[in-house]
């Protein structure tokens, strides 16, 4: 696999900042959207790919339920798909969460047919919000 690479960049209209560090096999990218959001993007691994993404936003949303966040979880990488024709393939994991939303629970791994664990999870508090998005190679 290698070392990572930065998938976002500051030439996107929705992006106003943008940092990206890599250290070995594991990198750390740091999004701010023009809609005030946070994208923590980390990657690592060489063998097995594993990427975490924590979508970061200002506003209280204790009460919304599970199945909120899972549907959140498609709509953010709907969202990235649009940003850049070469983040357009994040729209077959919106694709995979929507179909698989019956069958996920938060903080529980689930496994599409290709050898792929994925983990929805959330933090949320009166302030903001933190939806977790990982996807691992198994």
């Amino acid at each position: 696999m290698g070392v990572p690479v930065a998938i976002f960049s500051e030439s996107m209209p929705m992006v106003v900042q943008h940092s990206f560090e890599v250290n070995g096999q594991d990198g750390i990218e740091i999004v701010t959207l023009r809609n005030d959001g946070i994208i923590e993007f980390y990657q690592s691994g060489c063998d097995k790919l594993k990427q975490e993404f924590r979508f970061i936003n200002k506003g209280n949303f204790t009460k919304k339920s599970n199945e909120y966040w899972i549907e959140r979880a498609a709509a953010a990488f709907f969202n990235i798909a649009t940003f850049a024709p070469r983040l357009e393939p994040f729209g077959q994991w919106a694709d995979i969460i929507q179909k698989s939303k019956r069958d996920i629970k938060l903080g529980e791994p689930f496994y599409p047919d290709f050898g792929i664990q994925i983990i929805i999870d959330k933090i949320v508090s009166r302030e903001e919000s933190k939806l977790f998005i990982s996807i691992e190679q198994k």
